[in-house]
């Protein structure tokens, strides 16, 4: 574990910080099935046709690389560590990372028979899948806001309920459908509509 804040310790920015990369960041990423790097795929016997509403690829939903950014402590910008802009800065990262979900991948081929129908949670890399939340609301819980003194406690208590939140809204799951057509059939059933 990193040097995480706990009582009778300095606050420092970089505490701060390891908390959420412990709490937050570390769980989440470590939970990523899926990713740009990892997705699943169907036999090579088979051409991608289309897909609706896109393919689980980098070039159309898009996946992210499965590992996730750091906050910087330059985002922290007062001269005083705030707990206010300490909790702005973990919970607008946290809604960045609302897009990494649960995704139902349902594959076809030759275009009606099922082939694969599978759910993981999925690091979809477009800001179109970030989820509305409740977030900002769990500093207040834990007492990380302005004109309130950081306990260490409650700072970690407020980025593990950040990883909670996180935790239920990954279950909200997209559903993505990809047609695939054998290679054996494929020129057969597309070739010779562009001879017409």
């Amino acid at each position: 574990m990193s040097d995480t804040p706990s009582s009778g310790e300095a606050v420092t920015k970089q505490r701060m910080v390891n908390s959420f990369l412990d709490n937050v960041r570390d769980n989440i990423e470590s939970a990523i099935v899926w990713d740009s790097g990892n997705r699943p795929s169907n036999s090579t016997g088979q051409t991608l046709q289309n897909a609706i509403p896109a393919a689980l690829t980098t070039g159309a939903i898009g996946l992210g690389s499965g590992t996730l950014g750091t906050p910087g402590t330059d985002k922290i910008t007062d001269s005083k560590i705030t707990a206010t802009q300490l909790a702005t800065v973990l919970v607008n990262y946290v809604s960045i990372f609302t897009k990494i979900r649960k995704v139902n991948l349902q594959q076809y081929r030759d275009n009606d028979t099922i082939d694969s129908n599978e759910t993981n949670v999925t690091h979809l890399s477009s800001n179109t899948y970030e989820q509305s939340n409740t977030l900002s609301s769990l500093a207040a819980a834990d007492d990380v806001e302005t004109d309130e003194e950081i306990d260490a406690s409650n700072f970690n208590d407020f980025t593990t309920a950040l990883y909670n939140q996180w935790n239920s809204l990954k279950d909200n799951a997209v559903t993505v459908q990809e047609f695939y057509c054998h290679s054996s059939c494929h020129t057969s059933c597309h070739g010779s509509r562009g001879r017409r």
